[in-house]
Parts: C-alpha cells; structure tokens; sequence
C-alpha cells in the first residue's frame, strides 16, 4: 500500500494535489512507463471528509460504482462528481480535482491531507488516512483487481 501527505493547492479554476511517488507507484499504476508515459483520466467522487480517486480507463463502472456505495452512508453521504486527469508538474505529478468535488468534500486549500493507493485507486483524506473505512474500500478494490493488500 502506497501512502503519503500532502497539502491541496490552488491549480487555475481547480484545485490539485502533487503526489508524484504514490501515482508513479508499481502499485496504483496511475502513471505508466512509455514515452510520453501514460497519464490517467480520472474520475473522482466526493464523500464527507474524503475524495475518491480512480483511474478511469483501468477500473470498470461496475467495480467503482460497488466502491462508492461502500463508502457512502448515513455518515457519509455522496457529494460532488466530475472526470479529471493526473498532468506532469515540474519534475512530478500531481491528481487534478475538480474544484465541486474538493468543496463538496470540505477539504480547503493548504488544509492538511493523508493519501494511500492500490491499484487504480486513490483515497485522499483529511487527517490520517488509517481508519477503518478508507482499510476496507482498499481490500475491496485489491480484491477486484486480483492484487494482494496489506491494509
């Protein structure tokens, strides 16, 4: 399991998040080898206090739909969508985030944020990303994958 922190920064209309370890990870697989490398189309989800990060092209509508109503709940309700892609940022990469997605999910700008990942699969939290919830969705998309987690 990939991990890191980070905090959200302003990018143009939108907002992002530089996490060039974790998306470059043989793990999430969010930026592929190749030149130029493969960069992810994105679709991402708010919850309360969490965004949903997946790598569009490899995590199909099924497996992200059984996902997020996983993670949704009384105590988590759905807030903003949108489709967003990963982009090269000076020597890194950063996830690009739809700004309604970010706000919905009442993360701000230079708030303190936690992230981990598996395949195809990014969950960005405020505070630490080690709870229960954000374990279980993380087994679940390792399971859906075929990969082997230690969450």
């Amino acid at each position: 399991m990939s991990q890191g922190n980070n905090n959200i920064k302003k990018a143009g209309q939108a907002y992002a998040l530089q996490a060039t370890r974790l998306l470059k990870s043989g793990e999430c697989k969010f930026v592929g080898g190749g030149e130029p490398p493969r960069l992810a189309n994105l679709y991402c989800i708010a919850l309360e206090d969490l965004i949903l990060v997946f790598d569009d092209d490899r995590v199909p509508d099924g497996d992200r739909t059984q996902i997020i109503v996983a993670g949704a709940g009384a105590e988590n309700p759905l807030g903003a969508a949108g489709f967003s892609k990963v982009q090269q940022s000076g020597n890194g990469y950063q996830i690009n985030l739809p700004s309604a997605v970010v706000e919905s999910a009442g993360f701000r700008v230079g708030g303190k944020t936690s992230y981990v990942g598996t395949d195809g699969l990014i969950i960005i939290s405020q505070g630490s990303s080690d709870n229960r919830l954000t374990r279980a969705l993380l087994a679940d998309r390792a399971a859906q994958a075929g990969v082997a987690e230690d969450v």
